[in-house]
């Protein structure tokens, strides 16, 4: 009976580290499954846009003030691209006021070399929409090391995003 005594307690503890074993080994399992599937997803998936290649970034705004960045994205990374290549840029913005003027600048790595373009509205409206923008980059470009989106309300109001790369 003794004897008894002292085993059943060792048991008990055994059969715990065997069950917590078995659910670490599944939950491991599990999410690796998961994380094969998500990167299966994101591999087939493609951008909404046809962009090949995109890339999107959010942004993160105070609320209340405007004309605020909501989110934007290149046809490509900026930093990848150089003179006489074509690039594409869309950025979402909002103001109640309305927006009257979005533009781009884009710096190379010489902060003498700039290019602006002046984006177009192609979903939404004034209040909240997509502006987008076509160029080719300066041939002088060897590296882009900024972009600069600016807006500008109907007010008049100002604000922009800068971007390094």
């Amino acid at each position: 009976m003794n004897k008894t005594k002292k085993i059943l307690p060792l048991f008990i503890i055994g059969c715990f580290c065997l069950v917590g074993v078995i659910i670490a080994v599944s939950y491991i399992y599990f999410q690796k499954g998961k994380e094969i599937s998500l990167q299966e997803q994101r591999q087939e998936q493609k951008p909404s846009s046809g962009w090949v290649g995109e890339y999107t970034f959010n942004v993160a705004s105070a609320s209340g003030v405007y004309p605020k960045f909501i989110s934007g994205k290149f046809s490509k990374r900026p930093k990848d691209v150089k003179g006489g290549e074509p690039l594409t840029a869309s950025i979402k913005v909002e103001d109640p006021e309305g927006i009257s003027e979005v533009k781009l600048v884009i710096i190379g790595q010489e902060e003498s070399l700039e290019q602006e373009i002046t984006l177009e509205l192609i979903d939404g409206d004034q209040f909240s929409g997509v502006w987008q923008g076509d160029l080719t980059v300066l041939e002088g470009i060897t590296k882009i090391s900024w972009t600069n989106f600016f807006v500008k309300n109907k007010l008049g109001k100002k604000d922009n995003l800068n971007l390094k790369w």
